[in-house]
């Protein structure tokens, strides 16, 4: 090979490394890491809701629209956390982030109108309250 291919060859090359660095770099970024800022975005947005409606999820006797508001409001939000968990590829191995997301679903469970928003109508816990009530009711008459 002569000194002309050399060069030739050598720059072809480089250019065609620094093409396929700059996809993958690319495909990384749209597929991994903004979805996993948008999550970050939705779980500041969860705790700016939580405090936010503070009074109407701590206050046993409140107000029932600012109750339905927060319930709405975190209902919205628990949505987009679970949306924005399934846009993340294999979220399942990352450990860190479902550490976190735990964690939260564990916070907002304890408030009676946050839990609403991690619950479906139709729950086993549902069915065991109603029967609890139903055998109370029955038995105090």
């Amino acid at each position: 090979m002569d000194d002309l291919t050399k060069i030739l060859l050598t720059s072809s090359l480089t250019a065609i490394g620094a093409i396929l660095v700059f996809v993958m770099g690319q495909i990384l970024g749209k597929l991994v890491i903004e979805p996993i800022q948008d999550l970050k975005k939705t779980l500041g947005e969860i705790r700016y809701a939580l405090v936010f409606h503070a009074q109407a999820i701590m206050t046993p006797v409140g107000d029932r629209e600012e109750e339905d508001k927060a319930s709405e409001a975190l209902r919205r939000l628990a949505c987009d956390l679970r949306s924005k968990v399934g846009a993340i590829p294999f979220y399942g191995r990352w450990r860190p982030f479902q550490a976190a997301s735990f964690q939260l679903g564990r916070t907002l469970s304890r408030h009676p109108i946050a839990s609403l928003a991690f619950r479906t109508p139709c729950t086993s816990q549902t069915d065991q309250i109603k029967t609890v009530c139903a055998s109370k009711k029955s038995s105090a008459f």
